[in-house]
């Protein structure tokens, strides 16, 4: 079971690391329009608070965005234009979330979560453009509407629970 878990685990970081910069013109993180695309590495790099952009082809950087203490989470929208940052923080517990236009090359919006810190496992919803988030102090299930910025909790089972939306919805 461990090794199994393990496996999924692997796909979902491989999967959320992984974007592909879409060249459209909407704003949208919901979005879900085709465009022509390139392929993108992100890469957080949590002592300097920064993410990193390589192209795949080479590996070579080719951006450096700043983003809240801690980075270390990613989830990428399924366009492949944005992706959401979670900022877990140091010795404070991080309270953010950082939305970067991956084609723009840019942070366009940092989400407070306000009351959630330390936010950990995050995917985004293929299908309503939903970001789930989890966050350890308090144990929480986050739901946010990315449209309206809304934010719903849910209880989580147990502690340290981690999420991933696999298949369908």
């Amino acid at each position: 079971m461990k090794r199994i878990r393990a496996q999924v685990l692997s796909l979902l970081v491989a999967s959320a690391l992984t974007a592909t910069v879409a060249h459209g013109q909407t704003t949208s993180l919901t979005n879900e329009k085709s465009t022509p695309s390139t392929g993108t590495l992100i890469v957080l790099n949590k002592d300097e608070a920064s993410a990193s952009l390589l192209d795949r082809a080479t590996g070579k950087e080719f951006a450096k965005l700043d983003t809240g203490v801690g980075p270390h989470e990613v989830a990428v929208s399924p366009d492949g234009r944005f992706a959401v940052v979670g900022n877990y923080g140091a010795q404070q517990g991080g309270h953010t979330l950082s939305v970067i236009d991956l084609a723009a090359q840019s942070v366009v919006k940092t989400i407070d979560l306000v009351k959630y810190h330390r936010p950990h496992g995050m995917d985004l919803n293929p299908v309503t453009g939903e970001l789930l988030v989890t966050s350890e102090n308090p144990d929480q299930l986050i739901v946010i509407d990315l449209k309206k910025i809304a934010i719903l909790e849910l209880q989580l089972p147990h502690r340290n629970s981690y999420i991933g939306i696999v298949g369908s919805v």
